[in-house]
């Protein structure tokens, strides 16, 4: 078990043929506070996954497995929800108020990255971001949709990464926040 979030599981698996670790992220019906129909949950998952497709070049994305786009049942074979697979396994980046100054730079420089090639995350707090072999990987696109990208969404993605970061966690750190993100302008 890798984590979850407000509507999904990520369990770490591993491919019978290869060996391979992949992360396996699942949205359930029974995952959600609120009820979802499975219709529902289709669309929101099948679009984050096909927009995981279009950015499998894009550097500082997970990479989702092309064709493993699939629909989970239950016993009854009733539709459950969806699930697919990453080829990415990665750490959750903790520690608010620990997070060392080499990460911070990672985070904001691969948001800069993804920016730079005409996209957005549009939850970019830095729970949506995993180290991988010591490199940041977003992950978790489902409301990032919209396109064409403007910039005030590229605004709106740093904010969030700041917030995420920094807000209510300012009084547990003994540095000077603005001196702190001069950084890394």
């Amino acid at each position: 078990y890798l984590g979850m979030g407000g509507m999904a599981r990520c369990f770490e698996v591993r491919n019978k043929t290869s060996g391979r670790l992949m992360a396996l992220k699942t949205v359930l019906t029974c995952h959600r506070v609120q009820s979802m129909e499975p219709a529902q949950i289709e669309a929101l998952v099948g679009s984050e996954y096909y927009k995981l497709l279009t950015l499998i070049d894009v550097p500082n994305v997970v990479k989702v497995v092309p064709d493993s786009l699939t629909r989970i049942y239950n016993k009854d074979n009733l539709q459950q929800g969806l699930g697919y697979l990453m080829q990415n396994v990665g750490q959750k980046i903790t520690g608010v108020g620990t997070i060392s100054p080499g990460i911070l730079q990672k985070l904001f420089h691969s948001l800069a990255v993804i920016h730079a090639l005409g996209h957005y995350h549009g939850d970019s707090r830095v729970q949506n971001a995993i180290l991988v072999d010591g490199e940041v990987l977003w992950i978790d696109f489902m409301v990032s949709l919209h396109e064409p990208v403007e910039e005030r969404r590229k605004c709106e993605d740093i904010s969030m990464l700041i917030s995420s970061i920094f807000i209510g966690n300012i009084q547990k750190t003994d540095r000077n926040l603005l001196a702190l993100l001069a950084e890394y302008e």
